[in-house]
């Protein structure tokens, strides 16, 4: 895919109204990626061109029309985005080199313009201060039709209404794991009433980072979240009539856990200070569980399904020409978090010294007092080593092991047949329950999507070599899937049933 981030040093060498016949690239003024201590470059990326780059107007390309340039363009520029990935919406995302396409930016005013149109098509938010350079660039908004918003690029001071400065945009991927602020001292709601944020227990307020979408919009794609959807759905219904798909992914412990679980193999030593996301007393990554560790029935439960599929209809009633949704709850009774915690673990299920090998080691909590349930599974669960068996897997009875915390990565590192023989049927009526509310208020959805606490996230596809089926070795990464249902109608558009297909 194609994408874009700017480079301080380079852009700030720009005029302030930069024109396409800006020529001169002796280097890639777009691939450096963005520091916040970037020192600023030394180039002529600005010079005017000279008169002999102009193509005569006998030749082949100008006799050819904008669109097949276009075309042309876009082929280029398949080749130089392949190894791309922006599934994973990282903060380590950059784009290729600029000399993919420097040549034919060269060529001549006219194949410039169609150059550039082309490899701004998909914009990469790097920093929030690139807002504010994208609008130094002439033409740049109009040409945007997908932006991508890893972590921090909606962040304050980028405003909330930015997105609406794109009048061609298509589709949209943020990262909005700023949706929420810490702060010390406790205000009252009325106080950001303007704002749109919600006071939180603990000093935390939520906040929303987008407010307003074009209404050329036709995909959206959001992950991270800590809040209440309803205030960007209500958004949404307003401001964006066409939009045709949408996917709303929450911020998990399930996601948390298994970050955690790569910091801590060995030889990969987790840094400190050296990311958004500090290591806090729980060990997970993101700051907010670790202020609220036992509040995950936000997003996980099956209680009062009916009127949850109800209330996010009606959200929802607006977006009459909605194909695909995708909500990231989980509607598996929240009691099975705690059964498969103090019933199916610990490490029953490793059969082999290789699985044992291939275990996280529990997580410490120093700082944050047990819970009830912890308290009384330790006094239950006593740890009694007793005499050790050289010859088997371990010196020690497993299930004589204290449960560990919800946030260690070895609790969600295996498929739990317990949980599913206990879980997988009512998880699967509450999902077929609220999927028919929703098509029903919904004429053009074909297709419902809800996490899930069985099953992992697939390996995402390796972009190393293109065209070729490769797929990366991420481990079983439990509660980070999906389920899907397709819709099923007659030919009238009358809602028959709901058939899950994954």
């Amino acid at each position: 895919m194609l994408a874009y981030s700017y480079t301080r040093s380079a852009l700030s060498q720009i005029d302030p109204v930069p024109t396409l016949a800006a020529s001169g690239l002796h280097q890639d003024i777009f691939h450096q990626p963005v520091y916040r201590d970037a020192t600023p470059a030394q180039s002529s990326t600005t010079d005017p061109p000279s008169l002999n780059i102009e193509m005569p107007s006998s030749t082949a390309s100008a006799r050819l029309p904008d669109e097949i340039l276009s075309q042309i363009a876009t082929y280029a520029l398949e080749q130089a985005f392949c190894d791309l990935n922006v599934v994973t919406l990282t903060s380590n995302l950059r784009k290729p080199s600029f000399t993919h396409i420097e040549g034919m930016t060269r060529a001549s005013r006219r194949l410039r313009a169609i150059a550039l149109s082309e490899w701004f098509r998909v914009f990469l938010v790097k920093h929030v201060d690139d807002w504010t350079q994208a609008s130094r660039l002439k033409g740049m908004h109009s040409w945007v039709r997908h932006i991508v918003c890893p972590p921090h690029a909606l962040e304050s001071p980028a405003l909330s209404n930015v997105l609406a400065n794109f009048p061609n945009l298509r589709s949209a991927r943020l990262s909005l794991s700023c949706d929420y602020q810490f702060n010390p001292y406790s205000f009252s709601a009325d106080a950001y009433s303007s704002l749109g944020e919600i006071e939180l227990p603990s000093g935390f307020i939520y906040r929303q980072p987008v407010t307003m979408f074009p209404p050329t919009l036709t995909s959206l794609s959001v992950r991270s979240t800590h809040g209440s959807e309803s205030p960007l759905l209500q958004n949404l219904g307003l401001q964006c009539p066409d939009l045709r798909a949408l996917r709303l992914n929450r911020c998990t412990m399930f996601d948390c856990c298994t970050e955690e679980a790569r910091s801590q193999e060995p030889g990969n030593p987790v840094e400190s200070g050296g990311g958004y996301y500090g290591q806090i007393a729980d060990g997970s990554e993101c700051p907010f569980w670790g202020a609220f560790p036992f509040d995950h029935n936000m997003y996980f439960g099956s209680e009062g399904v009916e009127a949850y599929a109800d209330e996010l209809a009606a959200e929802l009633s607006r977006l009459q020409k909605l194909e695909e949704i995708s909500m990231g709850v989980y509607l598996t009774p929240h009691s099975s978090l705690e059964e498969h915690r103090l019933a199916h673990y610990p490490w029953r299920h490793l059969e082999t010294t290789q699985a044992a090998t291939n275990t996280v080691t529990l997580a410490n909590l120093p700082n944050i007092p047990p819970s009830p349930a912890q308290a009384s599974a330790s006094t239950q669960h006593p740890v009694n080593l007793g005499h050790a068996n050289p010859d088997a897997l371990f010196p020690f009875s497993p299930s004589q092991m204290p449960p560990p915390p919800y946030i260690n990565p070895a609790l969600w590192s295996y498929d739990c047949q317990a949980c599913r023989k206990a879980y997988s049927e009512s998880t699967a009526a509450a999902e077929r329950t609220a999927g028919l509310v929703l098509a029903q208020a919904l004429p053009k959805l074909k297709q419902v999507e809800w996490a899930s606490f069985f099953e992992s996230r697939p390996p995402s596809p390796s972009h190393s070599r293109c065209g070729q089926g490769e797929h990366s070795n991420t481990g079983y990464r439990r509660g980070t899937g999906t389920h899907k249902w397709r819709v099923v109608r007659d030919e009238a558009g009358a809602l028959i049933d709901l058939v899950r297909v994954h």
